[in-house]
């Protein structure tokens, strides 16, 4: 899918979707990891990135709704009522779109490489304020003790990170 259609354009609001009972918020307001993705909502178009889509059977950004991903899947919306950054969208530009992929590669029993494919695992969108969206696909490692991060990484089939602003 061409991003770049998207450069010049305003959000006009977003919605997190979540399939679990509780969700993660690490920065109120701010940071989230979901099970299920988020939609960007334009004045004339919709962007939904999904931790799994039947159709190309990954993550990534695509050009439907999460209703149309979720059709008959339990789901509920974070509440995003007041969040101060949302609010600010339709103020902001998109700028820039930026696109990191990771390559995957299966193996032979000799170890030699048969296919090699390269998979999205974030996208970061920045807006005329240099402020900005990222959206992930990652693992998340915690510190059962104090609930902390430990270690994050990316992963084509991780759940969805997302950090509004510049958390």
């Amino acid at each position: 899918m061409d991003l770049s259609k998207y450069i010049g354009k305003k959000i006009q609001s977003i919605k997190i979707a979540m399939i679990a009972d509780n969700y993660l918020e690490y920065v109120e307001g701010k940071t989230w990891l979901s099970d299920v993705g988020i939609e960007f909502i334009f004045e004339d178009d919709t962007l939904a990135s999904v931790f799994y889509d039947e159709n190309t059977d990954s993550f990534g950004l695509y050009e439907r709704t999460l209703d149309d991903h979720l059709d008959g899947v339990d789901h509920y919306l974070i509440d995003l009522d007041n969040n101060e950054f949302i609010e600010s969208l339709s103020e902001k530009t998109i700028a820039k779109f930026e696109v990191k992929n990771q390559e995957i590669a299966t193996h032979d029993y000799k170890g030699e490489v048969i296919e090699s494919i390269s998979l999205p695992v974030e996208y970061l969108i920045e807006f005329d304020d240099e402020t900005k969206i990222q959206v992930a696909s990652v693992t998340v490692k915690l510190r059962a003790e104090e609930s902390e991060i430990a270690n994050i990484y990316y992963n084509p089939e991780g759940n969805i990170w997302i950090a509004l602003e510049e958390a």
